[in-house]
């Protein structure tokens, strides 16, 4: 599958479309993988001040065209006979601002804090969700989600009760499949 991201980025910023192009060229990309089923949650698939929307679905009303001066938001994943994959990224069509580039950083070390941590038996999902809001809240930003859900293999991508989330109680033991997914949103630029 990571061929297929990659190759999938790499023609979103030469061959600039519409978000529900977007959306259907990764599906196309996912059909050449053997084992792919089906998707295992509608695809977000988000152009600049789109991607601040929680759960955003493009329709016909809201398709923008990815022009190559902004962000692009990609949520995806599939249902494959050996797993299931939930992938956010986001990727600039353009060269980003500082202030991009700044809170871009930010998320990224969140991100890696998760990816990278190690820890004792019965450490909670909400334990370890300070660890990557720690990055942003020293700049006073964070986001009104979960740092990462678990993952089920052909049931419900978001799978619980493991959960890295405010307050999640639920000691982590080894088999537990979680998404890592801080993020950081500017809620003004939609107005």
């Amino acid at each position: 599958m990571e061929w297929q991201l990659q190759t999938f980025y790499i023609g979103l910023k030469n061959n600039v479309g519409t978000e529900l192009e977007a959306e259907e060229k990764l599906l196309e990309y996912r059909k050449e993988q053997d084992l792919f089923k089906q998707l295992s949650f509608p695809t977000i698939s988000a152009f600049n001040e789109n991607g601040a929307i929680i759960h955003y679905r493009a329709s016909s009303k809201t398709n923008k065209v990815i022009q190559k001066s902004g962000l692009y938001l990609i949520d995806s994943g599939g249902q494959y006979l050996d797993g299931t994959t939930d992938v956010t990224r986001t990727v600039a069509i353009c060269s980003p601002t500082n202030e991009q580039i700044t809170h871009y950083t930010i998320v990224l070390k969140a991100h890696i804090a998760i990816a990278s941590v190690i820890f004792p038996p019965g450490t909670t999902g909400g334990e370890l969700d300070i660890l990557a809001r720690t990055h942003l809240w020293k700049f006073g930003m964070d986001y009104m989600h979960g740092t990462g859900h678990g993952v089920g293999s052909y049931l419900s991508v978001h799978e619980g009760p493991q959960a890295i989330s405010k307050g999640n109680k639920v000691k982590l033991t080894p088999g537990m499949i979680l998404s890592n997914e801080p993020g950081y949103y500017i809620l003004e630029s939609m107005e």
